[in-house]
């Protein structure tokens, strides 16, 4: 298998509270209303911490608390996935 990726880790290897703190941050940082903000760094940094923290929680079983507005909507594919890797 061939993965062509900016960045990837394991979940297992994911903090969990390190991500959720990212979450907070980027929030914050969104709803400061500062003139000066990177708006497409701050959204990137929002997926981010959003995604990891889903990545985690379903790995270790977790209930997923929604704590965004976004859906997956694409379908499942029928081949199987690499368990635990983003």
């Amino acid at each position: 298998m061939t993965v062509l990726a900016e960045t990837a880790e394991f979940a297992a290897e994911i903090d969990l509270a390190r991500a959720e703190a990212a979450l907070v941050r980027a929030q914050k940082r969104l709803a400061s209303g500062d003139t000066n903000l990177d708006w497409d760094r701050a959204i990137v940094s929002l997926q981010r911490a959003l995604i990891r923290i889903q990545v985690a929680r379903k790995y270790r079983g977790a209930p997923s608390a929604r704590t965004d507005t976004v859906h997956d909507t694409r379908r499942k594919s029928a081949r199987p996935e690499h368990p635990g890797l983003i």
